[in-house]
């Protein structure tokens, strides 16, 4: 039997603008955006060895704090993805 060890990374997100009043902020639109900043910074190679184990376990639409399941080995390409993030849905974050 083999065991999966992952890691949970627990974030938040921060818009410069004013609240999210229309909600669009989900954890799918969450999910692609990592996605893609993973793709777009480590390439082929990094997407296809994250990818498959990521997940979005949650996150608050009031709060914008979300967590996320990465497999152990390739916890710190994700987190530095998430740094690189700048924007969200063409508003700039933190």
């Amino acid at each position: 039997m083999v065991r999966l060890k992952n890691r949970y990374i627990c974030f938040e997100v921060q818009l410069e603008t004013a609240s999210d009043t229309n909600g669009s902020l989900s954890a799918r639109v969450l999910l692609a955006l990592i996605r893609e900043q993973i793709q777009l910074n480590f390439g082929d190679s990094g997407a296809g060895r994250v990818l498959g184990g990521l997940q979005v376990k949650h996150f608050g639409q009031r709060t914008h704090l979300a967590i996320i399941k990465v497999p152990r080995d390739h916890c710190k390409m994700v987190q530095s993805a998430l740094v690189l993030i700048t924007h969200v849905q063409k508003q700039p974050c933190t």
